[in-house]
């Protein structure tokens, strides 16, 4: 009776020490296959342009306070996910008090790599002293515009809210190169956070493809 209940003590720690034991392989392995994959995550970021350094690329971000503010701070705060916060540049949050904003926002644009123009429904009609503001040389949006597509990066219409690209004879001259750069539109939520990844993809390929950030 003793030697049976001794032989059945035997092999039932003989199993615990067995299901310990491929318990821990099996922890191990995970460990190592998750320490393989943020490897793969970080080299990848590293590849496509998210290290820190003077090749990092930079982002500008362009729109008009009263026609999409609160949708360009949730596609700011996506692009800075990705890409850090000193790589992303969101319009006149940029500016230092005192100076000439003309030259700070062509100061801000000329070191960035991308530039992205994001269009509400009133983006072009929106109206000061009884002119579109697009139509006054001084407003700000037309200036980060213009000194964008003078540099020739990649300026990026970005629609939102249902907003549709303005026409050529809709801009004035010196921005009306806009109407013909590729684009992408970004709904609301649920398609939100689907339609800001596909724009940052977008971003990430054409900086893998610039020579000049490798």
């Amino acid at each position: 009776m003793e030697s049976n209940l001794s032989g059945w003590l035997f092999l039932i720690g003989a199993v615990l020490v067995m299901v310990i034991a491929i318990f821990v392989a099996s922890a191990a392995s995970r460990s190592a296959r998750s320490r393989r994959e943020t490897a793969s995550v970080i080299s990848s970021k590293l590849s496509n342009g998210h290290k820190v350094g003077p090749k990092s690329p930079k982002v500008f971000v362009c729109y008009r306070r009263d026609d999409s503010a609160d949708v360009a701070g949730r596609v700011y705060d996506k692009l800075v996910e990705t890409f850090g916060r000193p790589h992303v540049f969101k319009d006149v949050d940029s500016l230092r008090l005192g100076r000439d904003f003309r030259e700070s926002i062509d100061k801000s644009v000329s070191s960035c790599d991308a530039f992205i123009a994001i269009i509400g429904r009133n983006w072009l009609d929106e109206v000061s002293d009884g002119i579109r503001r697009i139509d006054d040389p001084t407003d700000p949006v037309r200036i980060e515009i213009e000194s964008a597509l003078a540099r020739n990066i990649p300026v990026i219409p970005v629609l939102v809210r249902g907003s549709v690209m303005p026409k050529d004879t809709s801009l004035p001259s010196e921005i009306r190169a806009l109407a013909f750069r590729h684009g992408v539109p970004v709904r609301r939520d649920p398609d939100f956070h689907t339609d800001v990844d596909r724009l940052i993809k977008g971003l990430e390929n054409t900086f893998a493809e610039d020579t000049s950030l490798r």
